[in-house]
């Protein structure tokens, strides 16, 4: 079944959406009103996410069949469907303007005079942004259905514009919708299937075939029997009345386990609209202030921090499900009578409103800082980092990185005499971005057990990986070809030694001769010497002892002459490298926004788990080839 990462609602209620116009032309400066196009009601092909299948939906124009009131009161026109600011307010809907006019549902706007609103009302009114989504509910239909094709067409003929918004893009160019989760069962006031048709058949198939027909229609009867009888008999939570179970028994998409988590999403909107709260009533603030309390408990118990601020003192020891039961409540969730899959269920999923975006992005940050502390818990994979400059990516696009070559010895300008043009050389070399990536789950098993050792170990786990998989994209840049077509280290570019062999004082030198005798394009020597060594974790001992402090050297040939920082880089072989330590040799990063490696949490609530998502958008390269050189080592 195909999947949805975004769902819009009002009141906890789905909100669907279709694209609509502005008409710019009847702008009003005076009033500052404006006429806005809200749909003809056209029918628009849409997708039933507890079905699985298509349907074409059409709203209806008849004005008897389209609520009014909520419009005609003086609904907003808001930026991007944003109800949760009032700086999102661009607008109002004139009272009483809103009315169909030859098939077209349309209505006035009075514009904010806001100066937060300026521009996007400047583009509004100058025709720039023309397109608008209406929000709206349904709450009847007439169905029929296509005898070719098999599809539905669900005519509403009980619906409510709910607001207005300005988008960039609309939600579908034809008057479309994305759909919206169908929490609220569909109560169809008129069904008319077209019946089979059966090919001709012999008389012993015929009478063969009926029987088992009928055998698997009782057997159907009876576990649709079945299953509305548990539909019904589910526990009703504050709120639920007859007709919410009634159409989600005669649903036969709807499972009695999906239709109890439906029950209760529902009781849980209902209460929050009405303002139903538990035995002690919590204001905004003290439930903010005890989701911080809950996002340390879990830091405390995942092992991220020594101990738990004063302030969530009274949270040591709780479990999970503790945790939860204190989340809900403090959002006007009663838990009382529920069952810990039930009060889980409705602290993970989606329907719940907004209770996931909060409780669940605990475990995001939770996660995010045990990767991390496991990301740079090690040195040994970092080697590469101060050899080049960070510069992180805006998009996933290739960089054209430009260096220039040539200048040399500048020349004298005398006086009064105009300056010399010089010939310079320069190369462009390509780093891309490259997402790497895994998905971990927080299941409501674990969640049930109060296990978060299995989740953050998943978290460090991926931390680790990440530094590795750097080192490893780093190492690979060392040996890469350059956009001239020869390897960084090459006989081309006058920087690699191939009668290779283990690092001794006298190959360090000639490495250190080759950085230093580096030309520019024009032939004059712009060589630095080495500053930095990269060596195989192999040649760690020899090397060490060689510039041990407490060396002890036979002859003068055997002392060191050239100091260098040293480093052991895993997975090397035998080859090993200098470097002269220019931060401009190498340049790295990570996509912006992320800055490094990230946890987001998935928008989706699947198999019983909140998904997460593990990324690493991470690009390095190799810029400037003169402030390397390598030996072939013992290998060659």
């Amino acid at each position: 079944m195909a999947e949805r990462t975004n769902v819009i609602t009002r009141d906890g209620k789905p909100v669907e959406t279709r694209a609509a116009s502005f008409r710019p032309a009847s702008y009003n400066p005076e009033t500052r009103t404006i006429t806005v196009s809200l749909g003809t009601g056209a029918p628009v092909l849409r997708y039933d996410w507890n079905a699985d299948r298509n349907y074409t939906e059409i709203l209806s124009m008849d004005p008897a069949h389209i609520r009014l009131d909520r419009m005609n009161g003086g609904a907003p026109l808001l930026r991007d469907h944003n109800s949760w600011s009032v700086d999102a307010v661009l607008g109002r809907f004139v009272k009483g303007s809103v009315r169909v006019e030859g098939g077209e549902l349309i209505g006035d706007v009075r514009l904010s005079k806001a100066a937060r609103n300026a521009d996007t009302i400047g583009d509004v009114t100058d025709g720039i942004l023309t397109d608008t989504s209406v929000g709206y509910w349904t709450y009847s239909w007439e169905i029929t259905r296509d005898e070719t094709t098999g599809i539905e067409t669900r005519t509403c003929v009980d619906w409510e514009p709910m607001e207005g918004s300005i988008v960039p893009v609309p939600a579908d160019t034809t008057g479309g919708v994305r759909a919206a989760d169908k929490n609220v069962p569909i109560a169809p006031v008129q069904d008319a299937p077209v019946a089979p048709t059966t090919p001709e058949r012999s008389e012993e198939e015929r009478t063969m075939t009926d029987q088992e027909m009928k055998a698997l229609r009782d057997e159907g009867a009876r576990a649709e029997a079945a299953r509305q009888t548990e539909i019904r008999a589910l526990p009703r939570p504050a709120g639920i009345e007859d007709a919410d179970v009634e159409a989600l028994a005669r649903d036969a998409n709807v499972t009695p386990a999906d239709a109890g988590l439906r029950l209760l999403s529902l009781a849980a909107e209902r209460a929050k609209k009405n303002e139903i709260r538990p035995q002690v009533d919590v204001t905004r603030d003290e439930a903010d202030t005890l989701l911080r309390g809950i996002t340390s408990a879990v830091e405390f118990k995942g092992g991220v921090v020594a101990d738990l601020p004063a302030a969530a003192a009274d949270l040591r020891g709780l479990t999970v499900l503790d945790l939860a039961k204190r989340h809900l409540e403090s959002r006007g969730v009663s838990v009382k009578g529920r069952t810990a899959d039930e009060i889980l269920g409705i602290a993970m999923r989606a329907e719940a409103g907004h209770t996931m975006g909060d409780f669940t992005s605990v475990f995001a940050n939770v996660g995010n800082k045990k990767l991390q502390a496991a990301y740079t818990a090690s040195s040994d994979y970092s080697w590469w980092k101060d050899l080049g400059t960070r510069a992180d990516f805006p998009n996933s696009h290739p960089r054209y990185i430009v260096s220039l070559s040539g200048l040399g010895v500048l020349p004298t300008v005398t006086e009064g005499s105009d300056y010399e043009g010089v010939t310079q050389y320069d190369a462009h070399e390509i780093i891309t971005p490259v997402k790497k990536g895994a998905e971990f789950r927080y299941t409501l098993e674990m969640a049930k057990n109060d296990d978060l050792g299995a989740f953050l170990r998943q978290a460090a786990e991926f931390g680790k990986s990440c530094q590795v998989t750097e080192h490893t994209m780093a190492l690979a840049a060392m040996t890469a070809n350059m956009v001239d077509g020869y390897a960084v280290c090459s006989a081309e570019h006058s920087n690699y030694v191939s009668a290779g062999g283990a690092p001794t004082v006298a190959r360090i030198a000639v490495i250190d001769a080759l950085l230093r005798a580096q030309t520019d394009g024009n032939g004059t020597v712009i060589g630095s010497g080495a500053k930095v060594g990269l060596f195989p974790i192999a040649d760690r001992t020899v090397v060490e002892q060689m510039y041990s402090d407490r060396a002890v050297f036979t002859t003068v040939s055997d002392v060191p002459t050239v100091p260098l920082s040293r480093r052991y880089v895993p997975g090397m072989s035998t080859v090993w490298f200098l470097g002269t330590g220019d931060p401009l040799a190498m340049e790295y990063g990570w996509m912006q926004g992320d800055g490094g490696p990230v946890v987001s949490q998935y928008p989706s609530y699947k198999n019983d788990a909140i998904l997460f998502h593990a990324r690493d958008w991470f690009g390095i390269g190799v810029v400037k080839y003169r402030e390397f050189a390598k030996n072939a080592g013992t290998g060659a």
